[in-house]
């Protein structure tokens, strides 16, 4: 029988990836006086006691089985793709009458409402991951390749994780489109450290409006981590 090796490479990636997910929270548990119940000393947390996060033990599993899988048996995945000219001649054929959804890929998702062009959690990258030759991979290509975007006038984010907050990617955005970014509260400095400074960031119930269209910031179940030092300490939310 043949031995499969694991290459260095892919060993420091998978644990660097284990400790990742199993970072420590590094956030106060209890309400801060005076603020909603969701703000803690440092960070975030969320309110519903019924939600438990995934154990320290579960998120290893889950993390080392699916590295695992990725260097013994990648994964494939096919659907159906529609080509730029038809997308364009749908919502031409719509336009001025009601909403069109695209969906990239993941939580990318392409929305044209009320005269605004708005990108969801955009991430055309090959990897969702700190690192740019480790990680989880793209199983196929976005559905609308980058270079083919109408002008983007709102990008929403619902909070850091690797596959929804992908730094390459609104780097682009913001030197080919220039967006307004809206966030959840905590995220503005990330921005502001990358380069990018025009970001309005809201706690969940409040709201940011464009051009007569409003995005209210509302409770999410989750939580948020880049790094080993940073778990809970930028909000995580849904948009409405």
């Amino acid at each position: 029988m043949r031995t499969r090796l694991i290459r260095p490479g892919h060993a420091l990636a998978l644990a660097a990836l284990t400790l990742l997910a199993l970072g420590c929270a590094g956030v106060g548990r209890e309400p801060l006086p005076g603020a909603p119940a969701h703000h803690v000393e440092g960070g975030f947390r969320n309110v519903d006691p019924t939600y438990p996060r995934a154990t320290g033990w579960t998120r290893f599993r889950f993390i080392v089985s699916r590295a695992w899988d990725s260097i013994t048996s990648p994964r494939t995945f096919e659907t159906p793709r529609e080509t730029v000219e038809g997308l364009r001649a749908g919502q031409a054929l719509r336009a001025g009458s009601e909403p069109t959804m695209t969906w990239i890929g993941h939580a990318t998702v392409l929305l044209r409402v009320d005269g605004l062009t708005i990108l969801t959690d955009p991430n055309w990258s090959e990897r969702a991951s700190p690192l740019s030759w480790a990680g989880p991979r793209r199983l196929v290509p976005p559905g609308l390749p980058f270079e083919e975007l109408p002008r983007v006038d709102v990008v929403i984010i619902s909070h850091d994780h690797y596959d929804h907050l992908d730094l390459a990617t609104v780097q682009r955005l913001a030197a080919e489109h220039d967006p307004l970014f809206v966030v959840p509260l905590g995220l503005k400095a990330w921005f502001a450290d990358n380069g990018i400074a025009r970001v309005e960031e809201r706690d969940w119930w409040q709201r940011v409006e464009l051009r007569g269209v409003a995005f209210v910031c509302l409770p999410a179940q989750h939580f948020s981590q880049r790094t080993l030092w940073d778990s809970s300490r930028r909000l995580w939310a849904t948009w409405q």
